[in-house]
């Protein structure tokens, strides 16, 4: 009697292990952000960013995906952005940019509508430090609000962390004939006493 109980509590566990070992696993999306503008910021010039996707694990589809762009500081000493680039193209994608912030949605019809696990880029933004409000010194770049669709149901998504950046300042023109006349003048110094001693 219970032998027979047992039979259809077995199967049912059997029937419920297949089921879930046929479903497709959902990958997350991972999003990250990378500079592609080598080594330090100079004052007054511009930098380049990318905002990468990746799966943690296979390959995810997606139709939609939207993400903040955010500087860790709102008042512009650490920059503000201008300039970007989508690597994403369908219906309705659209970047918009507002001063330290930038505003990623859109829908992917064709084309670039996958991931895998290795880091793809989404789309470039430019970071300007052309105003006279900024300053030099360390700052992070980061993203917030991010989340995405596969068509029918939303897909996981985490944020690898900001990502840090320094601004230095260039020398005035003025400032590096100095130096140089400075150098010269030491270098002609070593020069002549090597000379003397020499003779």
């Amino acid at each position: 009697m219970i032998h027979q109980m047992r039979v259809p509590w077995v199967c049912g566990v059997v029937l419920l292990l297949g089921f879930v070992v046929s479903c497709p696993a959902q990958a997350d999306i991972v999003f990250s952000i990378a500079k592609v503008t080598p080594g330090p910021i100079n004052k007054g010039t511009d930098a380049v960013f990318e905002v990468l996707g990746r799966t943690s694990v296979g390959t995810q589809s997606f139709s939609w995906i939207a993400f903040d762009v955010v500087l860790s500081r709102s008042d512009g000493v650490g920059g503000v952005f201008t300039t970007h680039t989508n690597n994403i193209g369908g219906f309705g994608w659209f970047v918009e940019t507002v001063g330290t912030k930038a505003l990623f949605e859109g829908q992917s019809i064709s084309g670039f509508n996958s991931l895998g696990t290795a880091d793809r880029a989404i789309g470039t933004i430019t970071l300007s430090t052309v105003d006279p409000s900024v300053l030099e010194g360390g700052y992070s770049v980061s993203l917030s609000i991010f989340s995405a669709d596969d068509g029918n149901a939303t897909v996981p998504t985490s944020f690898a962390g900001p990502l840090a950046y320094s601004i230095t300042s260039v020398p005035e023109p003025s400032t590096v004939i100095l130096l140089s006349a400075i150098s010269l003048g030491v270098a002609g110094g070593r020069f002549r006493r090597w000379f003397s001693r020499s003779r």
